[in-house]
């Protein structure tokens, strides 16, 4: 993936953090203080892959939850 532009990534990797967060119901004090090592390497995983997308693209243009699942299934994949 090459880089386009920086414009927007981490705001990419902050709502993508928050979405994968708010999808795992961590945001409990309680749930985040017992997050495991693979849940954590899966979390920021996620942020870092929606904030790459972003990079490859002009501007700040977040891609949408299936645009960083097909990315995560083809780095699988590969």
């Amino acid at each position: 993936m090459s880089v386009a532009d920086t414009v927007g990534a981490g705001d990419s990797f902050q709502a993508a953090l928050l979405a994968w967060l708010g999808g795992t119901l961590a945001f409990r004090r309680e749930a985040l203080s017992l997050i495991t090592d693979r849940e954590l390497n899966a979390t920021l995983r996620f942020a870092c892959t929606a904030a790459g997308l972003t990079c490859s693209r002009r501007g700040a243009d977040l891609p949408t939850r299936d645009e960083i699942e097909l990315a995560l299934a083809a780095a699988d994949d590969s």
